[in-house]
């Protein structure tokens, strides 16, 4: 196949039925260097887990609007209440990252940062590479511990995952989101949040409250948006 791609045989790619019909493979990123993760790859999660079952978890990606945008969102996804915080990143370096955490901890103070978010478990996207210094405060106070599942293996935090879904309904695949603000974000946020969840009966707003407190939930930023307003169309950052 590479001699006939390269043109040194008669035929043809389209004398190749098999190279006709399938569309080009996608090619990969390269994940970010798994150099220094010793400790803290996706067995060492399961394991941690195993001795510590109700230890709470959070699950962290990022989504992207179009390839040449410079906004893009943080997400951060609570596996007990399906509470999911939504940040603006201006970039997808980790120093946009490792901004939100710090705000993140100064807003909240270290313990109940470490309280909040004990475990946080992510992919190998370059934007995590430094994920030593997310896990510090900059104070030099150890705030959490980062987990990275298996390359190509999104599933294994598949729940933010699935509520990404909740996104998509406002911004579909494809939409730019250069447009985006802090305030748009946040709205965003709060009526995913306080959409019900036929699981629970209850919105991840209400199960974060008996969670946390509302006091936490306050600080976060978080409000809840009545039943009969609730909005996740388009129309929702227009109107």
């Amino acid at each position: 196949r590479r001699y006939v791609e390269a043109g040194l045989l008669s035929v043809r790619n389209i004398d190749l039925r098999r190279v006709v019909r399938y569309k080009p493979r996608k090619k990969h990123l390269n994940p970010a260097p798994a150099e220094g993760k010793a400790g803290h790859r996706y067995r060492d999660f399961v394991a941690l887990l195993e001795q510590n079952p109700s230890l709470p978890v959070v699950e962290m990606d990022t989504v992207e609007g179009q390839h040449l945008d410079k906004n893009h969102l943080l997400t951060l996804y609570f596996r007990t209440s399906g509470l999911m915080l939504i940040f603006l990143l201006p970039s997808l370096e980790t120093k946009s990252v490792i901004q939100v955490f710090d705000r993140l901890d100064q807003t909240l103070g270290t313990t109940n940062f470490r309280r909040l978010f004990p475990v946080i478990l992510t992919d190998n996207g370059t934007e995590f590479a430094h994920f030593r210094r997310l896990e510090t405060s900059p104070s030099g106070e150890t705030r959490t511990c980062i987990f990275f599942c298996d390359a190509r293996m999104s599933g294994q935090k598949g729940a933010l995952e699935h509520n990404h879904a909740y996104i998509r309904c406002v911004l579909p695949k494809g939409e730019s989101f250069d447009f985006l603000t802090d305030a748009l974000v946040k709205r965003l946020e709060n009526n995913i949040n306080s959409t019900g969840r036929p699981a629970t009966g209850m919105t991840p707003h209400a199960l974060a409250v008996a969670s946390f407190g509302s006091d936490l939930v306050e600080a976060l930023g978080l409000e809840l948006i009545p039943p009969d307003e609730v909005t996740l169309t388009r129309a929702l950052l227009t109107r």
